[in-house]
């Protein structure tokens, strides 16, 4: 019996070289929150707008909420004045 403790990896080991990041495929979710937009893609959507979206397309509970918090395709605008987030596309040059 090997008395070795695996070895962690550093930081940067574990990430991804870039021809894979550029071979990324969107997901379900990209697009089901890139469909909230609709033609408005310039428009601002609330975090509950795009939860219930997600919602609706399977993705439940707190998953939807860190999708939204969590995805490359959406920016975070400035609060409402009731103090909710909204969010915006990134644009591609961004």
């Amino acid at each position: 019996m090997s008395s070795r403790r695996p070895t962690r990896q550093s930081t940067e080991a574990r990430q991804a070289p870039l021809h894979q990041l550029a071979d990324h495929t969107a997901s379900d979710a990209d697009y089901v929150l890139l469909s909230c937009f609709g033609a408005a893609l310039t428009d601002t959507r609330s975090r509950r707008e795009l939860c219930l979206a997600l919602h609706q397309a399977g993705y439940h509970g707190a998953l939807a909420g860190h999708m939204v918090s969590n995805s490359p395709l959406l920016v975070t605008v400035s609060a409402s004045h009731l103090g909710r987030q909204r969010y915006r596309l990134r644009p591609c040059t961004e």
